[in-house]
């Protein structure tokens, strides 16, 4: 029915929350938590009904929604909804910057330079006093503090900001100012893509929910003024299966068309040794190596987390073993909550997650480990497995 939501309820360090994040599952019983910002996916033109107080945002096939974890399981019930996702938290990223895209070619061909388009960037924020977006900046949501958000339609999530308001707002990580230069700086020698044209910010907490209403309202705000415009999204993550069916790919499908682009960043981590896959037959395991330096090098990470995707067309069985020999009885497709288990090995603690394929929009089933130190945490109603005899 939905993300791992039913997880969300347990304390636990941020990996926990982390391996919380990414495989989705049955939503439990009794939630107690405070409200969560979710997607909501529903039937095709149907709508969940008799939650208006949930002021769920959104017309397609998925929405989002502030829901108090009190409600989560009422809304799980409801005959229109299909899905419910807890967000996911992503991180910026940045690439190449335009030349070596040919920007300045084609601009000399083409004699484009933005005037008429607005440039949105859901990012980190922006220093608007910049002299690179002197006079371009419309209006910028920060979504990272107290306010009603932009009004109708939207989540009341942060605030938004206009004129000398704006300032109050900085950029103190850097990563939006820096993309949106590229995109639309006007200070030479250093021009963005598209130097004329005007800017509108969403200063984002990084969670999909709120990237997916920043996306929306900027094309609301384009709208508006009967301009064009193109959303530049330089973030990403690895909580989903990177073939599109995912909710927040969904959402930008939805509201991508004419006069309606959204940009991502591309090739940011094609080099990293962060992938690998395997051809599994019947009674013949296949095996995963993730190589972790050991505590004596003091470089030992305090968790790591695989993220592995197989089709729904057949199942597997998943164990881990540790450097030290010991390992955990091999997990099936867990149907009904919880659809993850903890482990004990030796010094370290194991999260393993195998729900059904039937919980995720593409069909294929998924399998999330997250391993972390002990000694940060110990979950409880862990499994200690023995050293194996062979």
């Amino acid at each position: 029915m939905s993300v791992l939501l039913a997880q969300l309820q347990d304390e636990g360090p941020p990996s926990q929350m982390l391996a919380r994040a990414f495989a989705p599952r049955a939503i439990g019983p009794d939630p107690t938590e405070p409200s969560w910002h979710v997607f909501v996916r529903v039937k095709r033109a149907s709508a969940p009904v008799g939650f208006p107080e949930l002021k769920m945002t959104g017309a397609g096939e998925v929405r989002t929604a502030l829901v108090p974890m009190s409600r989560v399981a009422e809304l799980a019930t409801n005959p229109a909804v299909t899905r419910i996702s807890a967000p996911r938290e992503l991180r910026p990223l940045m690439d190449l910057a335009r030349p070596l895209v040919r920007v300045p070619e084609f601009r000399q061909q083409t004699q484009s330079s933005g005037r008429g388009v607005i440039v949105g960037v859901v990012d980190s924020g922006l220093d608007v006093s910049h002299p690179a977006f002197a006079g371009r900046v419309l209006s910028l949501w920060d979504q990272t503090v107290q306010g009603n958000g932009p009004g109708v339609n939207f989540a009341r999530l942060g605030a938004v900001l206009t004129g000398t308001a704006m300032n109050a707002s900085p950029d103190t990580n850097g990563h939006g100012t820096h993309v949106t230069g590229i995109a639309a700086g006007a200070v030479a020698p250093f021009e963005g893509v598209a130097p004329e044209a005007d800017i509108i910010m969403v200063k984002t907490n990084f969670q999909n929910t709120a990237i997916a209403e920043g996306v929306r309202w900027i094309f609301s705000e384009a709208s508006r003024l009967n301009r064009p415009a193109v959303v530049n999204l330089s973030l990403g993550g690895h909580g989903d299966a990177h073939d599109g069916a995912d909710d927040l790919s969904t959402v930008i499908d939805a509201e991508s068309g004419p006069g309606r682009i959204v940009a991502a960043a591309a090739g940011n981590e094609g080099t990293d040794a962060i992938h690998s896959s395997q051809r599994i037959m019947a009674n013949q395991p296949a095996v995963f190596t993730i190589r972790i330096a050991p505590n004596s090098t003091g470089d030992t990470p305090p968790f790591f987390f695989l993220n592995g995707w197989y089709s729904g067309g057949g199942t597997c069985k998943v164990r881990l073993r540790s450097s030290t020999g010991q390992v955990t009885p091999f997990q099936p497709v867990l149907t009904a909550d919880p659809t993850a288990r903890n482990y004990v090995l030796q010094n370290d603690r194991a999260n393993i997650a195998t729900p059904p394929a039937s919980l995720n929009p593409n069909g294929d089933h998924q399998f999330f480990i997250v391993v972390e130190s002990r000694f940060q945490y110990e979950a409880p109603n862990a499994i200690r497995p023995s050293r194996p005899t062979r």
